[in-house]
């Protein structure tokens, strides 16, 4: 006889980018601190992997993501990839 531990899918949520940076600093760096310094550690990655990254889950199937210099400028300037 099985028994029933609860919902399958209530593992999903727990995956998530955040929680495996947060395993990863507890694990590989011990050294940091407590659990909220890890934490607000794996927050500050998160942020700056949300501003220098779009988000590909909210694109749709076939669509191209380019990234290039802003629309406010009127060249791109000397060392800037076009």
């Amino acid at each position: 006889m099985q028994k029933q531990t609860g919902n399958r899918y209530d593992s999903i949520p727990k995956r998530s980018f955040f929680n495996v940076i947060v395993k990863l600093l507890e694990d590989n760096y011990k050294l940091i601190g407590s659990r909220k310094v890890i934490t607000m550690i794996a927050e500050d990655i998160v942020e700056k992997h949300k501003e220098f990254y779009p988000e590909i889950e909210r694109r749709g199937s076939g669509q191209i993501v380019w990234q290039t210099t802003s629309s406010t400028e009127r060249k791109p300037n000397y060392g800037k990839k076009a």
